[in-house]
């Protein structure tokens, strides 16, 4: 049976003693961009910044009575709030799909795996892989020809590795999608210790224009995620993105998370001359 609905579910990173961390939603943004182009219509339940108790989110949930549902994973620190969301929503409807994707399981698949309450695991880059996980599961069909992500069939976990490790081409992808997010309260947050910390000015928003990089650094994932091969998005399109943030939502500042945003040189001056242009237009952004 076709089922066209998909909900994100991002969970208080304050449960279990944990400091609450205030993640700009852009991978959730980027991911309801791709899955609306595939014809999804996209639910948002914010349990971080809308602060909910465990009892608010099963209520959440039995409210909007997902079909099925995803959370993106940091970091393995926070990985008890994250199983705790796929607990409940079990618990909630045990009918739920449950599908984990991010850093955390990408990192640790031995770890996310174990949790009898997710039923499906993307590794690497969702872009492709959710939206391809998502039509099989709709017709049916045998997830043998996917890879980066795990499943279980008749009692016994399958994991299929990642194959395609830096497959999407970034300047494809449409502008994120921050219409089901409360942005104002999202870009107008100050918190120490993330990756908006040394912000100047309010609204702040973050922007990611290129994925991979070259460097072996032994605190970092990007090479296990995106690989040490560096793709970028064209200028232009980094600058739409830009006007978007700054006509839609008034932002005044940007953060670049890219880990390698100044390679090549070229791309990257082209996209600061367009920054002072607006300047000289009059938008208030740094």
């Amino acid at each position: 049976m076709e089922n066209k609905e998909f909900t994100f579910i991002i969970p208080n990173t304050t449960w279990f003693g944990k400091r609450y961390w205030h993640n700009f939603p852009y991978t959730e943004a980027l991911l309801s961009a791709v899955l609306k182009q595939k014809g999804y219509s996209v639910k948002i339940i914010d349990a971080n910044i809308n602060n909910l108790s465990e009892e608010d989110l099963e209520k959440e949930i039995r409210e909007k009575n997902p079909k099925i549902i995803g959370i993106g994973e940091m970091s393995l620190e926070y990985k008890d709030c994250v199983h705790k969301s796929f607990e409940i929503a079990k618990k909630t409807n045990p009918e739920i799909i449950t599908i984990s994707g991010g850093i955390y399981p990408t990192l640790s698949p031995e770890i996310v795996t174990k949790d009898k309450n997710v039923d499906f695991v993307v590794f690497g880059e969702g872009e492709e892989r959710l939206p391809e996980l998502l039509k099989s599961i709709e017709t049916g069909s045998s997830f043998e020809n996917l890879d980066g992500i795990a499943y279980r069939k008749d009692g016994n976990l399958i994991i299929k590795p990642l194959i395609k490790l830096n497959a999407v081409i970034l300047d494809s992808l449409p502008l994120p999608d921050y219409s089901l997010f409360d942005m104002k309260r999202y870009m107008n947050y100050g918190q120490k210790f993330t990756q908006n910390f040394q912000f100047k000015q309010l609204p702040v928003a973050i922007i990611m224009t290129s994925r991979g990089c070259p460097f072996e650094c032994t605190f970092c994932s990007s090479r296990e995620i995106y690989s040490r091969k560096i793709r970028t998005m064209s200028p232009e399109r980094v600058l739409r993105e830009i006007d978007m943030l700054i006509n839609d939502y008034g932002a005044r500042e940007l953060i670049f998370v890219d880990d390698s945003l100044l390679f090549p040189r070229k791309r990257a001056i082209e996209i600061i001359d367009g920054l002072i242009e607006r300047k000289k237009q009059g938008k208030d952004i740094v």
